[in-house]
């Protein structure tokens, strides 16, 4: 299986909870946001939001992210291209602004170079956007895996797929890449979030065990079903519908899958709904 310990993702959620408390002082000074956008508490409720809206970009493993570390004040991304973040809680510096614009591009599609007001209502909308995704997976995804319902649609939903394949157990993850390869296009190659180009078949041909291999070639199966090329994306559903009812029909694996579907929403899916609420709330009663 893939095994969840400590990842990025789950790294990032223990560092925001660490912090969210820290937004009482709002409330108990009945600090005015809109007053001072860089006082200290202010831009440490602008950093907090940027880490929330980037804990749930492209899935629940954050792909882009290679490593995060919370070291006392300071906090440090390392991107999978290499680059680095990093920014002081509270201080308005060149590295945070520089890390704002990159949150407000890749993210909220916007182009701000410095805090602003509406980035925080933007903020709640794409925030909610995450609640409404997670909340569905967290309603619906153990049923739908039992009856098999999940196979009846046309095409899988990414975000599920991701999450059912990343609970297999390791030789199934492997066997379902070896499977699709076969029936891909032999010079199919695609660029990942390194900027390193794979030959896509190759890539898939060669088991691994270890985690962040696996999580690659996770990212890189994603992006085959999100890309520009509707006969692989239709090679891709169609052969993964087939190997998954087949895999998943053996209680075994059901079993098994069901055991890791349970410690995904407890350690990812879950803190998540519960970190994007607080936060909601308490901008509602500031803002």
């Amino acid at each position: 299986m893939v095994k969840l310990h400590h990842p990025p993702s789950l790294l990032m959620l223990q560092g925001i909870a660490e912090k969210i408390g820290h937004l009482d002082v709002f409330l108990d000074q009945k600090r005015d946001i809109k007053a001072d956008l860089y006082h200290p508490d202010t831009l440490f409720l602008f950093q907090l939001l940027c880490l929330l809206l980037l804990s749930f970009h492209k899935g629940i493993l954050i792909p882009d992210i290679q490593k995060i570390s919370f070291i006392e004040s300071k906090v440090v991304i390392v991107w999978k291209n290499r680059v680095k973040d990093t920014f002081i809680w509270g201080e308005n510096g060149d590295d945070f602004l520089l890390f704002f614009k990159g949150i407000s591009k890749k993210i909220l599609k916007e182009n701000w170079t410095e805090p602003s007001f509406l980035c925080l209502e933007k903020g709640i909308i794409c925030l909610s956007t995450y609640t409404q995704t997670l909340t569905h997976i967290l309603s619906s995804f153990e049923k739908r895996i039992l009856t098999l319902n999940f196979f009846s649609e046309k095409s899988l939903p990414i975000h599920d797929l991701f999450i059912l394949i990343s609970s297999l157990p390791s030789e199934q993850i492997n066997a379902l890449f070896l499977y699709i390869a076969q029936f891909l296009p032999e010079d199919l190659s695609v660029k990942n979030a390194s900027g390193h180009t794979l030959h896509v078949v190759s890539f898939f041909e060669s088991p691994t065990y270890d985690f962040i291999h696996l999580i690659e070639k996770l990212h890189l199966y994603v992006q085959l079903l999100e890309g520009d090329f509707p006969i692989v994306q239709s090679i891709t559903q169609s052969h993964t519908k087939k190997f998954l009812k087949t895999t998943l029909n053996q209680p075994a694996i059901q079993q098994f899958v069901l055991v890791q579907l349970n410690g995904i929403i407890q350690n990812q899916i879950s803190p998540r709904l519960k970190l994007y609420y607080i936060f909601t709330k308490y901008l509602e009663k500031i803002l």
